[in-house]
């Protein structure tokens, strides 16, 4: 039986989990810390955490171009489980990502990457990383993109 509800209800609501995950580690926080620019002064603006997390979000859903940000901007059950009482549109994530330069993509990315890093814990075995990519060939393939190079590659990463 199909019925309408007046309760808000999004697509991606299974992103619940990862979205509780982010919150439970403090990943907003670490953003927010992180940013290497000044928080707005406007009182109507949008946190710059939330522009970033909007952007994230919008990537980990599949957007592809800046404009696949507004998909998101629309889902008020989604804005309710980051916790964000407005969304930004493309232009103001386009901005927004417009002000980084390699200084600041560095200022931000290795305190947050370490950041990331630490929350790892090593298994006692180490870690095995194994990276086949022998399916990608040259030439007409049903199953491949006929561009990709053929090669082979096995990493073993231990701790």
């Amino acid at each position: 039986m199909l019925a309408e509800t007046p309760k808000a209800v999004t697509p991606f609501g299974g992103l619940g989990s990862f979205i509780a995950y982010l919150q439970q580690i403090g990943f907003g926080l670490r953003v927010a810390q992180t940013l290497p620019f000044p928080a707005p002064t406007s009182p109507n603006a949008i946190p710059l955490a939330h522009t970033f997390t909007a952007f994230f979000f919008a990537v980990v859903t599949g957007a592809s171009r800046f404009a696949h940000t507004d998909w998101l901007r629309g889902d008020r059950a989604l804005h309710a489980l980051l916790g964000n009482a407005r969304f930004p549109g493309d232009d103001t994530v386009r901005a927004f990502l417009r002000r980084f330069t390699q200084g600041h993509i560095e200022a931000f990315w290795r305190p947050l990457w370490r950041w990331s890093l630490a929350l790892v814990t090593a298994p006692p075995e180490g870690f095995h990383l194994d990276l086949d990519s022998t399916i990608f060939c040259r030439g007409r393939s049903e199953r491949v993109w006929p561009f990709f190079v053929s090669f082979g590659l096995k990493v073993r990463v231990r701790f």
